[in-house]
């Protein structure tokens, strides 16, 4: 029967080579001048110039730019209420943090986030929640779909080999919870095993790469 349900995704997307320069061609195209940028720990040293040549190049202004650090609530709420009127839209660079952060304050003044990962070690870039600091314990948080992705591959290729092997086990983790609620609930314990241990397996390899 007909249900109504609607699958929300990204309005842009962007892969490819350079694509960290042409950030200010699609915002400019899609008439969002003014930015608020939040960045991760390394960020601007990592695409920074680039970055900014591409906002010039395009008359995009940066009204607010921060390094993520903390990612309670209470800080985000705080800053995200703060962000200059000529805000248009929130943009967010990095790993995980930076884009929760941003994600996050774009989803409280419903603005367009547009979200640009430097690595794929999760699929936490694009998805409709946040993982925040909330009474100083970690909480998955509702927010919203990015209005945009953009992946410049120049990037993901300069990430370590474990960011890419914890990406995988990531997605492994999600083709058997489908597998799950499409065919095989008889084994339902099983499989939550399995992927408890495929996500087990991606924060130790991420734990032992830090550690070396």
């Amino acid at each position: 029967p007909y249900t109504n349900k609607q699958i929300n995704i990204p309005y842009l997307l962007k892969i490819g080579n350079g694509k960290i320069y042409k950030i200010g061609k699609y915002l400019k195209d899609k008439n969002l001048p003014g930015v608020a940028l939040f960045l991760g720990d390394g960020t601007e040293e990592l695409v920074g110039a680039e970055l900014r040549r591409g906002f010039g190049d395009n008359d995009i202004n940066v009204v607010h730019s921060q390094v993520v650090s903390d990612i309670s609530i209470e800080s985000i709420t705080q800053t995200a209420f703060q962000l200059p009127p000529a805000t248009d839209v929130v943009v967010g660079i990095g790993g995980g943090k930076a884009l929760d952060f941003a994600k996050y304050s774009a989803h409280l003044l419903r603005l367009p986030f547009v979200s640009v990962p430097t690595s794929t070690s999760n699929d936490g870039f694009c998805s409709p929640t946040s993982s925040l600091t909330v009474g100083g314990r970690r909480k998955t948080v509702k927010s919203s779909i990015p209005f945009g992705v953009v992946i410049d591959l120049d990037v993901i290729r300069s990430c370590p080999p474990v960011f890419f092997y914890s990406g995988l086990g990531d997605m492994v983790s999600k083709i058997t919870a489908l597998a799950v609620t499409a065919t095989l609930r008889p084994c339902l314990r099983i499989i939550r095993l399995i992927c408890c241990l495929s996500n087990i397996l991606s924060i130790l390899m991420r734990r032992n790469f830090n550690a070396a």
